[in-house]
């Protein structure tokens, strides 16, 4: 059985430290990337304030599960099967 007590203060700890970039909404700016991604390229540090990558912690062991995104200043948007599994104590 995973526990997801890690995954859960990593989520409440994203979403409190980008309390204050939640209200922009990325999309409308006029810099906002368009299409696909192509090519890819590594993102710099506060490029994306609102992603969330959710991770599982089994012994020294970080593993990514999944991504998210923060719709506001409590709340991370993720699939379902990201969490399904896991158990919160």
């Amino acid at each position: 059985m995973r526990k997801c007590s890690l995954l859960s203060v990593l989520v409440l700890v994203a979403a409190v430290c980008a309390t204050e970039v939640v209200g922009i909404r990325p999309a409308l700016r006029q810099d906002a990337p368009r299409g696909r991604v192509v090519g890819g390229a590594l993102a710099t540090a506060g490029q994306f304030p609102y992603a969330v990558g959710l991770v599982t912690h089994t012994g020294v062991i970080f593993t990514g599960r999944c991504a998210g995104s923060l719709i506001s200043a409590n709340y991370v948007l993720t699939a379902a099967s990201c969490v399904q599994s896991c158990t919160i104590d």
